[in-house]
């Protein structure tokens, strides 16, 4: 047994004790749910200790240490076999540490044995195999180096062999700025020879060729850039593109302008470079503006020689390469690009030896091309529509783990030496890096500003990043290149490079947030001078281009953040900007209304999905129509119809405000107006916020009765009835639902009938009458099903698994409350998601299995915390003190029997803050846990944690729920 202190204050040194204690039963609250069923095995025996019982089980860390002391081979191919990496890896306590170390070093001794014996057997496919799973331990064992090189020169891959020395001389210069012993490079050298020597052809071997006249060979050829900072977060890449270059003749690396295109091809160059005996040569194209004189820079820099009665520079270079073998890397092709793909196909096709790595932000278009998409560097992403917080990566050294991060504090730290990200700034730089989509340029450009302003006024600044980002770098060279010293400007140099057709249609797409589908496109970007058919094919060009992001998974294009800043600029500067956002709203309108009647039918969760991947353009159709026309009666019907997915996908507080600014912008009594009233107030009911809700829907129906509008009235009283049901006032709920139901029965409208059907069975469930209540629920459920409603089916499912409950079947409220949680949870409908995890929760824990039930109740509130469900809130607080009233020990040091009277009396304070009573059919059920919480805990221990937690603020005691 381990006692819980010394947990707490071995994990938690540097916090107070009862933070500690704290932190270590949230870790066990994480532990139990990693656990699952196995949870039973972490037990305590006493309250002040813990332990963890192995009964019958498999431990790899223990298995491992009897293998490495067993020493026999068979012992140590088992050992190498449990060995999945560093022992508690993610620990950085220094109390992990020493064994960490020692069953590190035991791995790697016997992979050392085992690679050795292997040798020895001449298995050298083996050994290699071996002795690269120990490099991965520890890289910078030069002897382990050496070893795998000759295991694989001897496997007949002397390739492989000369690969890995490259691999490992780049890590040495980009972590230590260092090159490998002269005994490594001499063997590297010894086998590159020998491979040579194996490849070269003998006498006899090729077929005469007359050779070009007054062409002497020069020196082995080297023109490539020296970088003067270090490549970062491209390791990857690197690897991809060296081993792509084996296997083609022409790359093109494509990617949006500063995306570090021209980096990734030096790298790349200088670890190909001992592959061509005559030479890598680097030709950067930016400065040149004629094609025509491409071929005859590019001999120029080769230093071919004329040859005599040839003029063409083009044959000359052909006639040179011939016999040559040269890796040539043609830099920054897009303005070029015909001339560039002409030359590169006319080279290859008649130099055998020659390779060719190009750049650029368009594909040549030529034979035999392989085009290879250089990505952003990596940024950390957070839940769709939450945005980052410290929260969300815990330690700060996770932040590095991303590319993006690594890169601004390096370029941070040369710009100012003291810069440093910590738990304070780390947040605003992810920021900084995410918005500006990971690209190298940009974030390098924002990392230079740390010397004049602090991180967080940077990532406040970025709405403007083209004035932000101008440069702040310094250089003599008359050779920098100007499109590379600003954001702006090097946008500018791709967008100049469009044709005219292609810079509208960029313009118009600017208008697009978070992607568009191509139908979208084609409605909102066509016109003069476009027309809609051309749409498809101009788009495609931009996507070659890399201009726009095309995402096959999703069938959606999108485009980076940063460029799409820079052309909403240019619609502003084109004066087209109103025009296209009023085909935005108009197209997105029309979306939203298609979608609404869909939301209740059998392909609702399609449509939820569909909405929710264009929620960004639909917020900025939204806001455009507020900013640029005011145009209150499209904001009305268009939040009218988002109404829904608001509700069901748990955005209530951004429907609520959506609705209200739509409001806001006209008073007049009109049919779109009560509908959007009505909304908002579902919106602050299912919030818990009653008077706001009433308010709403009496709004509502007024200006529905003026309009004698029959099934909007029926809506009204529907919901003004549940406002009355939640606040005690049964019989105003029954009068006002039954109103409402007559209408719909009237109209003919089965879907209102089954919701006002299910609402008066809820109203017999509170006032204790099951049977009634099951016989409304049955026929809300047939109606539902006739409707092939998924919603309507899993709420009805729910509602007859709490019946069964109150009846004490627990095995039929069980298949109930599981089946409406499965299309809940397909539906993405987070809100009735917690309310079938609550029934399940409560079932599950009259079924004897508390610790699921636990971890259901959790989860539940879990989402009704982050959704602002304040009713919600307060049943799962009072279930979970159920839970935690069972738990037994003595009164004075139990943990639980503080714990249930605490959780007891915050949600007797939430309810009475809300103006929400118990329901009468709970009340039995709610003394009787009261009462056990009081014996468990003692009348006095009872009083005094009541009270402590009607003090608590909801979210201290939604964080005392779940800790």
């Amino acid at each position: 047994d381990v006692d819980r202190d010394w947990i707490a204050g071995t994990l938690w040194p540097d916090c107070e004790e009862s933070h500690g204690r704290h932190s270590m039963r949230q870790t066990l609250y994480d532990l139990r749910l990693a656990l699952g069923p196995e949870a039973w095995r972490l037990t305590s025996d006493e309250p002040r200790t813990l332990r963890l019982a192995l009964d019958g089980l498999s431990v790899d860390v223990l298995e491992f240490d009897a293998a490495i002391e067993r020493g026999a081979p068979a012992s140590l191919e088992s050992a190498v076999g449990l060995y999945r990496g560093p022992l508690l890896e993610d620990c950085p306590e220094e109390w992990a540490l020493e064994g960490r170390r020692q069953r590190e070093q035991a791995f790697l001794a016997a992979l050392e044995t085992l690679a050795s014996d292997a040798k020895a057997r001449q298995e050298y496919g083996a050994a290699a195999s071996r002795l690269r799973a120990a490099l991965r331990i520890d890289p910078f064992r030069e002897d382990l180096q050496r070893a795998l090189m000759e295991a694989l020169a001897e496997d007949g891959s002397p390739a492989s062999a000369l690969v890995a020395y490259r691999e490992y001389r780049a890590v040495l210069g980009r972590e230590f700025v260092g090159e490998p012993a002269e005994e490594t490079a001499a063997l590297f050298r010894r086998l590159r020879d020998e491979s040579r020597a194996r490849a070269k052809p003998t006498a006899g071997s090729l077929r005469s060729a007359p050779q070009p006249q007054n062409v002497a060979a020069p020196p082995t050829l080297r023109t490539l850039p020296i970088p003067l900072t270090a490549l970062i977060g491209r390791d990857e890449e690197v690897r991809q593109v060296v081993s792509l270059a084996a296997q083609t003749r022409l790359i093109t690396l494509t990617g949006t302008g500063g995306v570090g295109k021209t980096r990734l091809a030096i790298r790349a160059a200088e670890e190909l470079e001992a592959d061509y005996t005559d030479g890598v040569v680097f030709v950067d194209l930016a400065p040149l503006q004629n094609p025509d004189l491409l071929p005859d820079v590019v001999r120029a820099v080769f230093g071919a020689p004329e040859v005599e009665g040839v003029q063409d520079s083009a044959e000359v270079l052909c006639r040179y390469l011939s016999t040559r073998r040269v890796l040539l890397v043609l830099d920054n092709c897009e303005h070029l690009r015909q001339a560039c793909g002409s030359l590169a196909e006319m080279l290859l096709g008649r130099c055998a030896g020659l390779r060719i790595l190009a750049t650029s932000r368009d594909v040549l278009g030529v034979k035999g091309e392989t085009v290879w998409r250089v990505p952003s560097l990596a940024v950390p992403r957070t839940e769709t529509n939450r945005p980052i917080s410290v929260a969300d990566i815990r330690h700060v050294s996770n932040f590095l783990d991303f590319a993006a991060i690594r890169l601004f504090s390096d370029r941070a730290r040369a710009a100012e030496s003291s810069f440093e990200i910590s738990r304070k700034n780390s947040i605003a730089v992810v920021k900084i890096c995410s918005r500006l989509d990971g690209i190298p340029l940009a974030i390098e450009l924002a990392a230079a500003r740390v010397k004049a302003m602090p991180v967080e006024k940077i990532a406040e600044r970025l709405n403007d990043r083209f004035r932000l980002l101008l440069g702040g770098r310094r250089s003599s060279s008359k050779a920098t290149i100007p499109r590379h010293q600003t954001l702006r400007a090097s946008i500018d140099w791709s967008y100049d490079l469009l044709s005219e057709p292609e810079q509208i249609l960029m313009r118009r797409l600017a208008v697009f947030v978070g992607g568009w589908a191509l139908e979208a496109a084609e409605a909102v970007c066509s016109g003069d001078p476009i027309q809609e058919w051309e749409i498809l094919d101009l788009l495609t060009g931009l996507v070659e281009k890399s201009l726009v992001v095309y995402q096959p998974d999703e069938d959606r294009y999108r485009l980076l953040e940063t460029i799409r800043q820079y052309l909403t600029d240019r619609l502003e500067e084109a004066a087209a900007q109103a025009a296209i956002a009023a085909k935005h709203l108009e197209h997105y309108l029309s979306l939203a209304e298609a979608a609404e009647p869909e939301l209740k039918g059998p392909r609702q969760a399609d449509w939820m999905d569909r909405l929710e991947s264009d929620h960004d353009n639909f917020r900025a159709a939204l806001s455009g129509s507020r900013r640029e026309r005011g145009d209150s009666e499209s904001c009305l019907r268009l939040v009218g119809s988002l109404f829904r997915f608001w509700q069901v996908r748990g955005f209530l507080a951004e429907g609520r405000e959506q609705l209200a600014l739509a409001l806001a912008g006209s008073t007049e009594a009109t049919a779109n107006r009560a509908n959007a009233l009505n909304n908002g107030g579902t919106l602050a009911y299912r919030q818990s916020d009653y008077l706001a809700a009433r308010s709403l829907y009496e709004e509502s129906l007024t200006i529905r009765r003026k309009l004698g509008d029959r099934l909007g009235i029926a809506s009204s009283l529907n919901n003004l009835g549940i406002i009355a049901m939640e606040q005690g006032d049964r019989e105003l709920a029954r009068s006002l639902y039954e109103e409402s139901l007559a209408i719909c029965r009237e109209l003919g409208n089965r879907w209102g009938m089954g919701l006002r059907l299910n609402n008066l069975g809820n109203l017999e469930t509170d006032q204790g009458d099951n049977d009634a209540a099951r016989v409304l629920f049955e026929e809300y459920l047939a109606i539902s099903r006739e409707l092939r409603d998924p919603a309507g089916i899993a709420n009805s499912l729910n509602n007859l698994g709490s019946i069964a409950y109150y009846q004490r079947d627990y095995n039929a409220a069980r298949s109930f409350h599981e089946e409406s949680l499965a299309i809940r949870r397909e539906l993405g409908d987070r809100l009735s998601t917690a309310s079938s995890l609550f029934g399940l929760g409560r079932n599950t824990y009259e079924l004897g299995d508390h610790h699921s039930a636990r971890l259901l109740q959790m989860e539940g509130l879990q989402i009704r915390r982050e959704l602002g469900d304040r009713t919600g809130i307060a049943e799962s607080l009072e279930a979970l003190a159920n839970l935690a009233g069972e738990a037994q020990g003595p009164p004075a040091d139990s943990e639980a029997g503080i714990r249930a009277p605490r959780l007891f009396g915050a949600a007797e304070a939430l309810r009475q803050a809300i103006g929400v009573p118990i329901p009468p059919n709970e009340q039995e059920d709610y003394r009787h846990h009261v009462d056990r919480a009081r014996e468990t805990a003692g009348e006095e221990a009872f009083a005094t944690a009541w009270a402590e937690g009607r003090a608590m603020i909801l979210e201290q005691a939604v964080s005392f729920a779940l800790g």
